[in-house]
């Protein structure tokens, strides 16, 4: 979309074919403003109307959504059965609408977009090879897989993953057929002491 001139007495005038008319500050299309869509539905958008459509999203309710989920061990591993989701059962921070969801290791993505999802977990040697993945609804995204051979090392993602319907829940699993255990401190160096695995979402549009 082009910059348009001020408003000559409430109404632009269309620079380009197919580009939107303005009049008295309102408009009834989808219209793109500085790289952000914005879809119409009888809405206030500032001083500005936006009449028409099915949808109204406001980028506001979107732009910064975050959170920081994480587990702490401390003194016991925790074991990622095979098929099954890491839980990270604490919140460290939070901003917006992604919550956790009603089942263990699930993370609720209320809003259809793109989202990037970090996360990180130590695993101990004992555990071997293994490997975690990002899953949609439980169905594994295998673009977003990682993992390790074996050794005492952290297994970390970071992907973007976008959702097609609203209230997809999110969560990482081990998809492999051996059991993973997270450190509980002892073999990165301090027996006892608190360790955490963290997982990160932030949608970003």
């Amino acid at each position: 979309m082009s910059d348009y001139p001020p408003l000559n007495n409430g109404a632009y005038t269309s620079l380009i074919p197919g580009d939107i008319t303005f009049s008295n500050g309102v408009y009834t299309d989808n219209i793109e403003i500085d790289g952000t869509l914005y879809l119409g539905a009888n809405a206030t958008l500032g001083s500005l109307l936006v009449s028409g459509g099915a949808t109204f999203v406001n980028p506001a309710s979107i732009t910064g959504s975050c959170a920081d989920f994480y587990l702490v061990n401390a003194g016991t591993t925790t074991s990622v059965s095979a098929g099954a989701p890491v839980v990270f059962n604490l919140v460290n921070s939070s901003k917006g609408v992604i919550i956790a969801g009603t089942s263990a290791g699930s993370y609720l993505l209320p809003n259809i977009g793109t989202y990037e999802v970090a996360f990180q977990a130590s695993v101990v040697t004992g555990s071997g090879a293994g490997q975690l993945v990002l899953a949609l609804n439980t169905v594994a995204n295998t673009t977003t897989q990682v993992g390790r051979a074996t050794g005492s090392c952290q297994i970390v993602g970071n992907s973007l993953i976008s959702t097609t319907e609203t209230n997809t829940y999110l969560s990482v699993i081990n998809p492999t057929a051996t059991p993973l255990e997270i450190d509980n401190g002892t073999s990165s160096g301090q027996a006892g002491s608190p360790l955490t695995a963290h997982l990160f979402i932030r949608q970003l549009y």
